[in-house]
């Protein structure tokens, strides 16, 4: 499966936005495939990411990790 990273690039202009957003994948085998275009938008990098074979798996932002939260664990919480 690999692992997916998304990360911030700084913008390269004043008319620019200020960071534009990238993904990095990571394969065991020590195979890294990285996108040749950054987006302004962090869902529009998503997207170009599942064109490569990104399946909504667990997310790497700027270098920290965030795992998806369960609706039972939710549920538990709020009872």
């Amino acid at each position: 499966m690999g692992e997916w990273e998304f990360y911030r690039i700084a913008g390269t202009g004043a008319d620019d936005a200020p960071f534009r957003w990238s993904w990095q994948h990571r394969e065991p085998d020590g195979t890294v495939a990285t996108s040749s275009e950054t987006f302004r938008f962090f869902l529009d990098c998503v997207a170009h990411a599942r064109l490569h074979g990104y399946a909504n798996g667990p997310l790497q932002t700027c270098r920290e990790t965030f795992m998806p939260v369960r609706r039972e664990q939710t549920l538990r919480r709020a009872a």
